[in-house]
């Protein structure tokens, strides 16, 4: 059987880098693991609470920070009509993790864009 290649006029092979694993230093705090997802390690942010919004509007590979606790960050990851999907490490302890939040949800105290 021979099976017609016309297909290949539209799929090519695309590259996704995959992160390592994750060491559970980072897993245990929010801004380390924004500061590791980005590649930013070597940037000083401060502590969740301190860091301040420097824009009123979600990008996907910002930075959404919230009043969760003494404060929480979070990397959103994509914009899925008026929700954030968003990867975050430490919502629950020691855990990387996954979720959505709405872009007009009570918790929101603005996003970071690492400069």
């Amino acid at each position: 059987m021979v099976l017609e290649r016309y297909g290949d006029n539209f799929i090519r092979e695309v590259y996704v880098a995959q992160k390592p694993s994750v060491s559970s230093e980072i897993a245990s705090s929010c801004v380390l693991y924004a500061k590791w997802y980005l590649d930013r390690m070597d940037e000083s942010w401060g502590d969740a609470g301190q860091i301040q919004a420097n824009s009123e509007i979600p990008v996907v590979g910002g930075v959404v920070l919230t009043y969760e606790g003494p404060g929480h960050v979070a990397v959103i990851l994509g914009i899925e009509g008026s929700n954030l999907r968003i990867i975050e490490a430490n919502y629950a302890p020691g855990v990387v993790s996954t979720r959505s939040l709405g872009v007009d949800d009570y918790r929101i105290r603005g996003y970071f864009r690492p400069q």
